[in-house]
């Protein structure tokens, strides 16, 4: 048991050198049938992913939704570019098959109004890359909240979106902060180990 509360506050302190945040992004905008209309970012622990790519027309367009009809998504994503920087190597990913882009649904108001609604947006994708001529599978993706605009055109009677930005971020403890519970850790094993010397103490008169 000795060794292990010691250790534990040593492991904390060790572990806060290595905390970082962590963050998702992604975005999508209605497909103009121009090019690219999704990106996704990805930042955990010195591990960076940026891919673009695009949905079907179909699914997200600048053609205008009616108002009344509903809305969601369960997508293919197809992708243009990728990449991964691990430290300072950056390395091209190559797609297993197109990804998957789910948001959440909702219904188009009636009142001929534009208007922001919060959705849900998650993504996901597999692959691989090559690391010093070996090729290691990687499996990406995340999601977030963001918030959906629309605006209603009277002359044609439809909604039109505009870019969307989901986004969401995972709050690592400071390392300062792990550090203090290490401290607290070191002053309770103090405590315990007086207490215990006191009965032998006592026992032993």
């Amino acid at each position: 048991m000795k060794p292990l509360l010691w250790a534990l506050p040593l492991l904390l302190v060790v572990m806060s050198a290595n905390a970082l945040a962590d963050s998702v992004t992604i975005f999508l905008a209605p497909n103009d049938g121009s090019g690219d209309n999704f990106a996704f970012l990805s930042q955990a622990s010195g591990v960076s992913v940026n891919i673009q790519g695009g949905i079907p027309f179909a699914a997200f367009s600048t053609q205008g939704f009616a108002p009344g009809s509903g809305f969601g998504l369960f997508t293919d994503v197809f992708f243009s570019s990728g990449t991964i920087q691990l430290g300072n190597n950056v390395y091209d990913i190559l797609f297993s098959g197109p990804g998957t882009l789910f948001v959440s649904s909702f219904t188009f108001p009636t009142n001929g109004q534009g208007f922001s609604i919060l959705a849900s947006a998650s993504f996901s994708a597999s692959g691989f890359i090559f690391v010093d001529g070996q090729q290691e599978s990687v499996n990406l993706g995340g999601s977030g909240l963001g918030t959906m605009t629309f605006s209603f055109d009277p002359s044609t009677g439809l909604y039109y979106g505009s870019l969307t930005k989901f986004s969401s971020t995972t709050v690592v403890p400071e390392p300062g902060t792990l550090g203090l519970i290490g401290t607290g850790l070191i002053g309770m094993v103090g405590f315990v180990r007086s207490k215990v010397r006191s009965r032998i103490a006592r026992s032993d008169a």
